[in-house]
């Protein structure tokens, strides 16, 4: 298993992340013996979870490996177009735009702008401008897990945490909230198929 040390000058604290081979990402000034003491704090982690990641993108490349000229969509498989990315960004485009519509007459409150992102690791966001961003590669899950991505983005507009009164209104416009959030916990790895990044950060 192999460690590559990224220094970088703006980071303030350490991370490590697990892709191909594991990065210890450091601010430029951090000694040696500091981060080999976080390596050596971390390791069994560290092995556990690169053995994980390992298996997990077996087990996912076997399953595109067995739906061959086709991608998951909205939790389907079906004949990949030409261009794959673009078509999941347009496909998720139309979805976002036509689903916030619904949930933000349903909740009451407006939005400035709509974004779908490449992103890594996330799926979606909303700024305190009102600014809601989604991923793309949502539109690989269920389409009941995609309406919950936007349910939970708008009852951001009103409550830009996950206090209780957030989780009390999204409750109330999207009942089935738990299962989709169990959806995404535990099928994530196949929604972010090489584009995975598990990572560890020094709170």
């Amino acid at each position: 298993m192999q460690i590559e040390i990224v220094r970088k000058n703006r980071l303030k604290r350490w991370r490590i992340v697990i892709k191909d081979k594991v990065y210890f990402y450091a601010p430029r000034k951090m000694s040696d013996l500091l981060i080999n003491n976080a390596i050596a704090q971390y390791e069994s982690w560290i092995k556990k979870s690169f053995s994980e990641r390992d298996k997990i993108v077996r087990e996912v490349e076997n399953i595109y490996a067995q739906n061959s000229g086709k991608i998951p969509l909205f939790g389907e498989w079906v004949s990949a177009p030409e261009n794959v990315k673009e078509f999941y960004k347009l496909t998720a485009q139309k979805f976002f735009n036509e689903f916030c519509e619904i949930y933000a007459e349903k909740t009451g409150v407006k939005y400035a702008k709509i974004t779908i992102k490449d992103q890594k690791t996330r799926y979606g966001s909303c700024s305190v401008k009102g600014s809601l961003n989604f991923n793309f590669r949502a539109v690989k899950a269920p389409k009941y897990v995609a309406e919950y991505l936007v349910a939970h983005e708008i009852a951001h507009l009103k409550h830009l945490n996950h206090g209780k009164n957030f989780w009390r209104l999204l409750s109330d416009i999207f009942p089935q909230y738990k299962e989709a959030e169990s959806y995404l916990k535990n099928k994530r790895n196949a929604l972010f198929l090489r584009y995975d990044n598990f990572g560890k950060k020094n709170d």
